[in-house]
This record gives structure tokens, sequence and C-alpha cells, in this order.
């Protein structure tokens, strides 16, 4: 009986030039640790936002095109926007008078 574990199958053809046999030379790499790594950032993210959904202070976090990455439920709260209509916009949606122009 042997152990499941995570892996990446890779296969490769290889030709014989002078007979013309086809050959397939397998590799497997076990992504275990990869696995575990990603899982502990998963729960790294997950304890950051509930500490940043904590805060009864609007947060938002945007990237260099001032696209929301991040936010809180003060902010959704605030602003009357869910969360899903938040992420991925523009944060020209809730800037007023003249910041608007520098993030569209």
């Amino acid at each position: 009986s042997g152990v499941e574990f995570p892996c990446e199958l890779g296969i490769q053809e290889i030709t014989d030039a002078s007979s013309g046999k086809r050959y397939f030379s397998g590799f497997i790499k076990d992504l275990t640790l990869i696995k575990q790594h990603e899982e502990e950032i998963k729960q790294r993210q997950a304890l950051a936002q509930g500490m940043i959904n904590a805060s009864f202070d609007p947060m938002l976090e945007i990237d260099e095109a001032g696209i929301i990455k991040i936010v809180n439920d003060a902010a959704c709260n605030m602003f009357g926007y869910t969360r899903e209509e938040f992420i991925g916009s523009n944060v020209s949606m809730i800037c007023g008078g003249g910041h608007a122009e520098r993030h569209a």
C-alpha cells in the first residue's frame, strides 16, 4: 500500500534519431511542502483580514493603478458597497472632488 501526496507529473517524449523509436520519460515532483506553505499563507491572510475587519475605521488597500485589493467591513458599511463590489474596482468609485481623476 502506497502513500498519497500532492505531486506534479512531467512527461517528455524522446525520439531516437537513428531508429525513430519513441521513448517517454516521466518526472514526479513532490508538492507536499509547497501545499503546506500555501495553507500557512492562507491562514495568515485570514488572520490579517480579521485584524483589518476589527478596525472601526474604514480601511482599503489599493495597488499602483488604484485597484482595490483589500477592504474592511467598516468601509463597506460607510460607503454602502459590498466587499465583492469593492474588490477589483478602482478607488475612484469613492473618491470625490479632484481626487478621482488621479485614480481613474
